[in-house]
């Protein structure tokens, strides 16, 4: 029997020689699935603009009519209680409590502008305002104004107040058109937010079901089509489907299971001396064995939705902290309300470490399940928590469970992926993480805005509860157990505590970045804004800004630091941007108005750190060579992990010190100048203080990335 006879391809197909001149690259299958995102994505966009523009028209035509209706109740109401003083005969000039009467019922419906009676006209004009409460009073109810035209540019409902026929003051009760204009904007951003989270989960959705059930297998059928052209039979697909793909796959593995039976005959018959006939070909000793379908991408939505349940306090967390403060003995009214979120990065600190030697030892699959118990426990115990006490102890069990899901999906990453990919793995990392954060922190305060803090957190939880079925369903066990131990993190320590410029590169760098974060963006904005008025939705919407400019230039710079060659440059850069953006809340606070203010100092936070954030990760195997060769690169940006941590901690803790002595924009520009000065310092460091021999060519560029 020939070797063309044992193999089935007597058509030529693939050379006896081991085909390797088939050309795979023909093949068309890695540009479909491509294809269909972009054609899908394109769908639902057009879809969601369509629905924003049909329920904002609805809104609009809904929204003036039940405005009107508030007032008017607002205007029946007190009519009925002053009517009824009056029909009992009171001159209504002699009637008392009447301004205490209207200013409560301003402070029960804040929306409404004001609320007056007026006298009878006279021949000398308009009657004169005998009672009334409210902010736009004495801007529409001057002396000698006719209260007719006083009222333009307010929904005035004006009623009669009369005794026996006789009329003897109109009471007038108003909502300002402006009132109308911004209930229609927040509205429309709430809207644009709500659909923004949509088509993002959409698109997640998309991709994870397009990789599941196409991307991902055709990719397998590529990679046994390709194994084949090189003589490999060893391995089928092994996918099961009832869709196209699976039918095609079908028919590969059926055609290798039975190329594999004719060389097991043929041994069978002519005995091993055949295998020396065939020196270019492999088959499978037995059963046929499969090469498991790994998804890359498959940690996105899982992490997305467990990220995104925590993202989605942030908008309005310190003052939730607020509605339960417990007074703590030594610790200030602000420090204690900077507590929590300074607990909470401490224990993801001291969590990190233990987390990353479970998923060696169990896998990332079961330890990402087991994670969610202290983070449903720790997540509905701060919804429902009625103290200080109990908000922090949960908080930090939710702590826990963070930081075991997050070592849980870069594990999953890792025995997923190989040095070739793993750049791509953790970009899904990262993209997964500042799309949750986008979407929790404004999805989070539009929602916090309309159900109230708690029954966020019991939203949140149900998304944790999704992640975890995601990762039941979909990760697999095969990497479990798959890799060695761990570098010691003390090893690594004790490795670089004498690299002057790695510890500057902590210090002055690392440890600055996630201070100002956690103790300006996190802590501080959302308080200062609170405190000038603003909903827990607009401040949500004003820190998403962070968020999307490190996803929109973050890359960019990335690249333009890894052309450049000059990635210190960019770092202190950075720093200093960041920084100054915190120094001139004072400024641009007191002279455009808190919100404006913040803005900027938000705007120039993002900028600086989508400028520093990649180059400071990249200059660790440049600056720690030597060190990597002993504990590997992997090690050493795990210190890079948990000293982060360390400024996370201090960033909520300084600010709430400085806050309760100061005020906020004293806390910002303290806070601010010290970023702006260590960026500084850490420039003079690198520059002026003497490189190590070593160069950090040899250090994968892929494990620098994580």
């Amino acid at each position: 029997m020939s070797v063309e006879a044992v193999s089935g391809l007597e058509g030529g197909a693939i050379p006896a020689s081991g085909g390797r001149g088939m050309d795979t690259g023909s093949l068309d299958f890695e540009r479909v699935p491509r294809q269909v995102i972009l054609l899908s994505g394109f769908m639902v966009l057009v879809a969601a603009v369509l629905v924003f523009a049909l329920a904002l028209m609805g809104f609009k035509r809904d929204l003036v009519p039940e405005i009107d209706a508030q007032t008017q109740a607002v205007a029946s109401a007190a009519y009925s209680t002053l009517d009824q003083a009056l029909q009992l005969g009171i001159p209504v000039s002699d009637l008392v409590g009447v301004n205490d009467f209207f200013a409560e019922t301003i402070n029960d419906n804040p929306e409404i502008d004001y609320i007056a009676v007026t006298g009878p006209a006279t021949s000398n004009g308009a009657g004169r305002v005998l009672f009334g409460a409210g902010k736009a009073l004495d801007q529409v109810f001057r002396p000698g104004t006719d209260p007719i035209s006083a009222t333009a540019g307010f929904r005035d409902e004006a009623l009669a107040l009369k005794v026996n026929d006789q009329l003897v003051g109109t009471l007038h009760a108003g909502i300002s058109e402006n009132f109308v204009t911004k209930s229609m904007e927040d509205i429309a951003f709430d809207l644009a937010i709500v659909l923004l989270v949509a088509l993002l989960a959409t698109f997640e959705l998309l991709m994870f079901f397009i990789n599941r059930t196409l991307s991902g297998p055709m990719s397998a059928v590529l990679i046994a089509l390709r194994a084949a052209a090189g003589g490999d039979f060893s391995r089928g697909i092994g996918i099961r489907a009832h869709d196209e793909v699976g039918r095609l796959i079908g028919a590969i593995d059926r055609r290798l299971l039975e190329l594999n039976g004719r060389f097991q005959k043929v041994v069978a018959e002519s005995g091993s001396a055949v295998a020396h006939k065939l020196p270019s070909f492999t088959f499978a000793p037995g059963v046929l064995l499969t090469r498991p379908m790994q998804i890359i991408t498959d940690v996105r939505l899982p992490l997305l939705l467990y990220v995104l349940a925590g993202e989605m306090s942030r908008s309005f967390f310190p003052n939730f902290v607020k509605s339960v403060y417990t007074p703590i003995p030594g610790l200030s009214y602000d420090a204690a309300l900077g507590l929590p979120i300074s607990a909470f990065m401490f224990v993801v600190a001291a969590a990190t470490p233990a987390g990353g030697s479970w998923a060696d030892r169990i896998g990332g699959r079961r330890l990402f399940l087991i994670s969610m118990v202290p983070t449903l426990i720790g997540m509905l115990g701060t919804g429902f928590a009625q103290n200080l006490y109990q908000l922090i102890a949960f908080w930090s069990l939710n702590a826990i469970g963070y930081a075991l899901a997050t070592i849980a999906c870069q594990s999953r990453i890792v025995h997923s992926t190989t040095a070739a990919n793993r750049a791509q793995g953790m970009a899904a990392f990262v993209t997964a993480i500042m799309v949750a954060a986008i979407c929790g922190t404004s999805f989070g305060g539009v929602l916090a805005d309309r159900i109230g803090f708690r029954a966020t957190f019991v939203v949140s939880a149900v998304f944790v509860l999704l992640s975890g079925l995601i990762v039941a369903a979909v990760f697999t066990r095969t990497e479990d157990g798959a890799v060695g131990p761990r570098p010691s993190l003390i090893r690594a320590l004790g490795a670089v505590s004498r690299n002057a410029r790695f510890i500057a590169l902590m210090a002055f760098g690392a440890v600055p970045a996630k201070l100002i974060l956690t103790g300006f963006l996190y802590y501080m904005v959302p308080l200062y804004l609170a405190g000038l008025g603003r909903s827990p939705a607009e401040i949500g919407r004003l820190m998403m800004i962070y968020f999307a400019i490190m996803i929109l230039v973050g890359p960019f710079f990335a690249r333009l630091a890894d052309r450049s060659g000059k990635g210190a440059r960019f770092v202190v850069l950075g720093g200093v941007m960041a920084g100054l953006g915190a120094a001139l809340l004072p400024l641009t606070g007191g002279a455009l108005g808190g919100q404006i203010g913040a803005l900027i100092a938000v705007v120039l936070l993002g900028f600086g750190q989508a400028f520093s954030t990649a180059p400071l990760i990249a200059l660790i195997p440049e600056l720690c060579a030597a060190e990597a060769k002993t504990t590997g690169p992997t090690a050493l940006l795990g210190i890079l992990r948990v000293v982060e941590r360390v400024g996370s901690v201090l960033g909520p803790l300084l600010a709430a010190l400085v806050v309760g002595y100061a005020g906020y924009e004293v806390a910002a520009q303290t806070i601010g100048i010290i970023v702006a000065v260590t960026a500084v310092l850490l420039g003079l460091v690198l520059a002026f203080w003497p490189a190590s021999r070593s160069t950090g060519s040899e250090i994968l560029a892929d494990e620098a990335k994580e």
